[in-house]
């Protein structure tokens, strides 16, 4: 299998939250990856492949000893169990870009 992605991913664990628009329900979950385009998130639940959500991120930058949060609007490409972890592991792509996210990238290595 070939690695078809066009930016490179950054391992992570960020908080994060996702709001459907017009909805107060709060899904909790944890960044894992992100790259320019997307993130891998865990969650106690299954989201919606196609659903649109605006993403929250607590980003935690330990040799600054700061936190800093992003806001993006996402669409969900895939949602699978991950039967070891009892967890679902999602795909998002972001339909919305922030300066905040370019600088954070800009600091992260890929892996």
């Amino acid at each position: 299998m070939t690695n078809q992605r066009t930016h490179p991913r950054s391992t992570i664990s960020w908080r994060a939250a996702l709001v459907e628009a017009g909805k107060r329900n709060i899904i909790h979950a944890r960044a894992i990856e992100i790259s320019q385009s997307g993130a891998g998130l865990l969650s106690d639940e299954a989201l919606p492949i196609g659903m649109r959500y605006q993403l929250f991120l607590e980003v935690t930058d330990p040799a600054r000893g700061s936190r800093q949060a992003i806001e993006l609007a996402c669409q969900v490409v895939h949602s699978t169990l991950v039967g070891n972890i009892s967890q679902f592991r999602s795909g998002v792509r972001f339909t919305s870009q922030s300066q905040a996210l370019q600088a954070v990238l800009a600091r992260l290595r890929p892996q």
